[in-house]
């Protein structure tokens, strides 16, 4: 598989409970490795951000970075911002590193195919060129504000959220195998920052719920929408 960049590991604080939680605060002092990646930690000893930047802006220039792990049942989150020409960024989880199997919730901008935004979740089998989505929706233009995107896994349930605005959830009758975490980058440069894991096995951790509610889609999954 490709080769990587390493950077030194030393841990953030970390939110109470959480497994894991980089808020790039200390710079360079952070677990990530990096593929494909021109990659900036932009910190001032107080507040930090991850900067990931494709070599171009085409929808084919992609990057990312990933922490290694064993992971099953988690959930991830980060705060994403998209900078003005990229075309969309993720948050991922049970990233197997040695084959580039995981799963991602994208936010992507509008396209000329496309001309509102979207949310989607999708299933990488084999590094990005064999992936299924599996879930998506049309949403506003995500613009440069800052979103939040939180991916979740229990057991074959693999859910996403943004802004706690919108949902999606698919049930995997093939899941992937436990793994780490990973942030995505196509066609652009955006921001991360926040990232935080949680246990969902841990018994004050809450667990996504699928139910019946308004306002929020989820594709290939009927009425059922993630609370």
């Amino acid at each position: 598989f490709p080769s990587h960049d390493t950077v030194a590991v030393t841990p953030s604080i970390r939110p109470s409970q959480a497994v894991f939680y980089d808020g790039f605060d200390n710079g360079y002092n952070t677990p990530w490795i990096f593929y494909q990646a021109t990659y900036l930690f932009k910190a001032d000893g107080t507040n930090g951000v991850l900067q990931l930047k494709t070599a171009n802006t085409s929808e084919y220039s992609g990057l990312y970075s990933y922490v290694r792990q064993t992971w099953t049942n988690i959930s991830a989150q980060a705060d994403v911002r998209l900078n003005t020409n990229t075309v969309g960024a993720s948050v991922g989880l049970r990233y197997d590193y040695t084959k580039g199997s995981g799963y991602s919730a994208w936010i992507y901008r509008p396209t000329s195919t496309n001309t509102t935004g979207r949310f989607a979740l999708k299933k990488y089998n084999n590094w990005y060129s064999s992936f299924m989505e599996l879930a998506s929706i049309n949403i506003p233009n995500p613009g440069t504000n800052l979103h939040t995107i939180k991916i979740s896994a229990t057991n074959n349930i693999i859910t996403a959220k943004l802004n706690d605005s919108y949902a999606l959830a698919f049930t995997d009758g093939s899941p992937l195998k436990p793994g780490g975490i990973s942030l995505s980058v196509i066609g652009g440069t955006t921001e991360f920052d926040n990232v935080t894991v949680f246990d969902l096995n841990q018994p004050f951790v809450q667990k996504p719920q699928i139910s019946a509610m308004t306002k929020r889609i989820i594709a290939n999954q009927g009425s059922n929408l993630v609370s």
